[in-house]
């Protein structure tokens, strides 16, 4: 095509130069190709008048408007959409002032607004805003004085107590005063950590089972970040008994693994306990001196945390998911406690020889300690991570 052609039937678009059919350009303040027209201006929703895209602007990320239009009509409530030159123009939107009296409040801490839904009310005209619940309210525990308390469910006297953290847990400030339940902070979490009173017996189960109960009717969650801390008190043992214990422990890790997520027996915060059954025979029992050394030693975010015996004389079982889920949490509870009333009476080697194996021959040792009931929940746990404990998971009928 000779120069003349080439100049009558195509145009260079003045942006990005390129080279273009003639008819296929869009002439507004000289030739356009059509994406950098699309790039460059728009259309007011109004008028339709052809303006840059900086001189439009823009209502619920959907509409554009000329100034004039814009001044004219008013700008669009973020709520109820209607359009007015009297909204209230703020940080968090634009807002009718009635959609702005009734969804729009003031934090009582630290003064910035906030929508109603993202605040919890903590009296009568007092609302706070998420971040200043989470960071400024936490109580401590009461104590748990149940009259007359079973065994028959949980099936051991041992004490035991949770920690149970949360993702999300608005409106927790209203359990103030009016729970045996601490709030306290964990910044490695998005939501408060709950920790239960030391709790024994059926009594302690159903407590479980209440606090639960609230916080799923309340919409709180826990996520894959959180993870479920459960504490058994060993201030009756000996040290030949704690020592049965932490081998038992040490042996059965692997099966123990069996019942949460890949993700959660990965996780820094519950590690591998990182002992041999060597150091543990190693450990004197003519007083707790020797214990004491021992478990001094360990790493608290050990999935088996000994440490724990020093602050409290527990034994904190790091291992589970984080949940809300009061069965998931009660069997767990159920599990441990019947383990541990049954291996701290057993010898280290007595010990090797009820579960020295592979983790089908370590289920079916511990389905004689928990009881077959309880057992075939575990089954069914396994499988819903994809782990098999049973050779056939075939289920046994429960006694």
């Amino acid at each position: 095509m000779c120069e003349g052609c080439n100049t009558a039937l195509n145009s260079r678009c003045r942006r990005c130069e390129g080279i273009y059919p003639s008819d296929d350009m869009i002439y507004h303040d000289g030739p356009l190709c059509r994406v950098c027209f699309n790039f460059s201006y728009g259309h007011c929703h109004e008028c339709g008048s052809v303006k840059l895209i900086t001189d439009l602007n823009a209502h619920n990320d959907y509409y554009y408007y000329c100034n004039r239009c814009s001044r004219s009509f008013g700008t669009v409530c973020d709520i109820c959409d209607a359009r007015g030159d009297s909204h209230v123009s703020h940080y968090i939107g634009n807002f009718c002032q009635s959609c702005f009296d009734e969804h729009v409040v003031s934090c009582h801490h630290c003064g910035n607004h906030n929508l109603v839904v993202n605040t919890t009310e903590i009296r009568d005209g007092e609302s706070l805003c998420l971040n200043c619940e989470l960071d400024h309210y936490e109580w401590p525990a009461q104590a748990y004085l149940p009259g007359g308390s079973t065994y028959t469910e949980v099936g051991s006297e041992l004490s035991f107590g949770i920690e149970i953290e949360t993702s999300r847990c608005l409106g927790f400030n209203r359990l103030r005063d009016n729970t045996l339940w601490a709030c306290t902070n964990d910044y490695s979490i998005s939501g408060k950590e709950f920790v239960s009173p030391p709790l024994h017996g059926d009594g302690g189960l159903n407590e479980i089972r209440d606090f639960c109960s609230y916080a799923v009717d309340h919409g709180w969650e826990s996520d894959s970040r959180c993870g479920l801390h459960l504490h058994i008190g060993l201030g009756d043992f000996e040290p030949q008994e704690l020592k049965s214990l932490a081998y038992a422990y040490h042996i059965t890790y692997p099966l123990w693994s069996q019942f949460i997520s890949e993700e959660r027996s990965g996780d820094s915060m519950c590690g591998r306990p990182r002992y041999s059954k060597s150091e543990i025979e190693k450990i004197p029992t003519e007083d707790y001196e020797g214990w004491e050394y021992f478990v001094a030693e360990r790493d608290r975010f050990d999935a088996i945390n000994w440490r724990a015996f020093l602050v409290h004389g527990t034994i904190e079982l790091r291992l589970l998911n984080g949940t809300l889920d009061s069965e998931l949490i009660c069997n767990w509870i159920k599990a441990h406690t019947r383990f541990i009333d049954f291996v701290t009476k057993q010898s280290i080697d007595d010990l090797y020889l009820f579960f020295c194996g592979d983790d089908y021959y370590q289920f079916t040792a511990l389905t004689e300690i928990i009881g077959t009931k309880l057992a075939n929940y575990y089954s069914d746990l396994a499988s819903g991570f994809s782990n098999s404990v049973r050779p056939n998971e075939a289920c046994l009928e429960p006694f």
